[in-house]
C-alpha cells in the first residue's frame, strides 16, 4: 500500500496579547497556519503458515508557524529576558521525524508456542540550538539523535489432564537495552555532555564534586530493558 498526502491547515486558534492599560491581555483567535505532507509505505505478509508479519515506512514533513496555541503569548512575554523571536514564516514543529519506520511479526505453532515482535526506528526529533541559554538559530533548526526499540513477547501453553491449562508468558521491552537520547542539551545536541561552564551549575541541595555529577540526567533518556515473566494456571 502506498499513500501520499498534502495538507493545509488555516486558522487555527493562537493566543494575542495586547498592550493596555493598567495591564496587557491576551485573546484567543483564529490566525495560525501549519503543512503537512510525505509519503507512507506499507507492506503485509497475511497469516499463513503460523506466520504473519507487516513493515511500514513513513517519510512526513510537519510545519507551522507556532508549536502550541499559547505560543505567541510566550513569545511576547519573555522576548526580553529569554531572547524569545516570533516568525513570519513557517519552520520544522517539534513532533516532526523526517524517517520513521514500524514493523510487527508474529508467530503462533498448533503446540502452543507463540512469539511476536514489534519494533520501530525513527530519525531525531527537532530542538533549538543555544549556548549559554541564548539561542544561536531558528527554531528548531538542529535534530536530536535517531532512535529505535525492540520489543520480544513470548509464551508456551501446558495441556495437562486434558482440559487444564498452564501458560508461561515473557514480557521483554527495550530488548537491546537501547539508550535512546530523548531530551538532549540545547548546546550539544546529546544527552551524554554539555559545554555549560561551571558557574552556571547553581545548585541548592547537597554538594556536587565534579561538572559530570551535575550532567548525570537519568531521565533524558528511554526507559533501559526491562524483563516480565508470568505463569497462568486455567482450571
Amino acid at each position: 500500500t502506498i499513500n501520499l498526502y498534502y495538507k493545509d491547515m488555516f486558522d487555527y486558534i493562537a493566543s494575542k496579547r495586547y498592550d493596555a492599560d493598567p495591564s496587557q491581555y491576551a485573546i484567543y483567535e483564529n490566525m495560525d497556519y501549519a503543512n503537512s505532507r510525505g509519503l507512507e509505505m506499507a507492506f503485509q505478509r497475511l497469516y499463513s503458515g503460523g506466520l504473519d508479519w507487516e513493515i511500514n515506512y513513513t517519510l512526513s514533513r510537519a510545519e507551522g508557524n507556532a508549536p502550541t496555541s499559547d505560543y505567541h503569548w510566550y513569545v511576547a512575554e519573555w522576548a526580553n529576558g529569554y531572547d524569545w523571536r516570533d516568525f513570519n514564516h513557517t519552520y520544522t514543529m517539534p513532533w516532526d521525524q523526517t524517517h520513521n519506520i514500524n514493523f510487527r511479526l508474529n508467530y503462533i505453532r498448533h503446540s502452543g508456542l507463540g512469539l511476536s515482535m514489534i519494533g520501530n526506528y525513527g530519525s531525531g526529533f527537532p530542538y533549538t540550538t543555544e549556548f549559554v541559554g541564548v539561542r544561536t538559530a531558528f527554531e528548531n533548526n538542529a535534530l536530536k539523535p535517531a532512535s529505535s526499540n525492540l520489543n520480544l513477547k513470548g509464551y508456551y501453553n501446558f495441556i495437562f489432564m486434558r482440559k487444564r491449562q498452564i501458560s508461561v508468558h515473557i514480557n521483554i521491552y527495550n530488548l537491546f537495552d537501547v539508550r535512546n537520547e530523548e531530551t538532549v542539551y540545547n548546546d550539544t545536541g546529546r544527552s551524554t555532555y554539555s559545554l555549560l561552564p561551571t558557574y552556571t551549575a547553581q545548585y541548592s541541595g547537597p554538594a556536587l564534586n565534579t561538572l559530570e555529577e551535575y550532567l548525570v540526567r537519568p531521565h533524558y533518556y528511554s526507559a533501559p530493558r526491562q524483563i516480565k515473566i508470568g505463569l497462568s494456571v486455567s482450571l
